[in-house]
């Protein structure tokens, strides 16, 4: 060692203790360099947080498609001791928003797309679906779709809407009534919506005890019921 160097290496700029200091600091600054981000972030690009930029609900606002293939309607109809029930296909649509709150939808459906689900012999089934199909049900050859939309619709609270609307059956138009909760997250919105519809209004009265009261105990009921899941894309 040369100079007064022992415990304070910066007396001698020239001797080796100084060179053991430059050393060092280089072993440093290797060490810390990945860490140091340009503006001073000190945050190492493999630990940085993953950030996920979202649209919030209340800033979307216009007119999307519904997405038919993965929107579902399940239907069920009862009679005395039993019941049957089934699908029938989305065709088309749209719904509008306003700030994130739902302000309209229509919605096309494909009648000729009806199904069974609860019958297991094929036969039965197929005898069943020809018949729900015939002008005795929704006479689907003239009458292939229905469409149903809102007129009025109206928050009850957050997520949660009561609809008036007009659905449109058999070529019958009626005034329709019924609840419908929405959740909007990701670019995507869902609606659930189940629904209560009288045949009678639109015409089909095969079985109808309120138009046959000879029937006794083989009437069908007059309600069916429809459990709607549709999808819409908001981007």
């Amino acid at each position: 060692v040369t100079g007064d160097t022992v415990g304070d290496p910066f007396k001698d700029t020239s001797g080796p203790s100084m060179n053991i200091l430059i050393k060092l600091m280089s072993i440093v600054s290797l060490v810390i360099a990945p860490h140091i981000h340009v503006g001073g972030s000190a945050i190492h690009a493999d630990h940085a947080p993953a950030i996920e930029i979202t649209e919030a609900a209340n800033d979307i606002t216009g007119a999307f498609p519904i997405v038919a293939k993965k929107s579902s309607i399940e239907w069920e109809g009862k009679k005395v001791g039993g019941s049957h029930n089934g699908n029938v296909s989305v065709l088309d649509g749209q719904v509008k928003l306003d700030h994130g709150k739902l302000v309209y939808f229509d919605i096309e459906i494909d009648m000729q797309s009806i199904t069974n689900s609860d019958i297991s012999s094929e036969e039965e089934r197929q005898k069943l679906v020809g018949h729900l199909k015939s002008d005795d049900f929704f006479g689907v050859e003239e009458h292939p779709n229905a469409t149903i939309r809102s007129v009025t619709i109206n928050e009850i609270s957050p997520k949660n809407y009561q609809v008036e609307g007009e659905l449109t059956l058999k070529g019958v138009s009626q005034p329709i009534t019924f609840p419908v909760a929405v959740n909007i997250e990701n670019g995507k919105m869902i609606a659930h919506a189940d629904v209560t519809v009288d045949r009678t209004k639109f015409g089909i009265r095969y079985k109808s005890k309120s138009f046959d009261n000879t029937l006794l105990d083989k009437f069908i009921y007059d309600d069916f019921t429809v459990k709607a899941k549709i999808k819409s894309a908001l981007k």
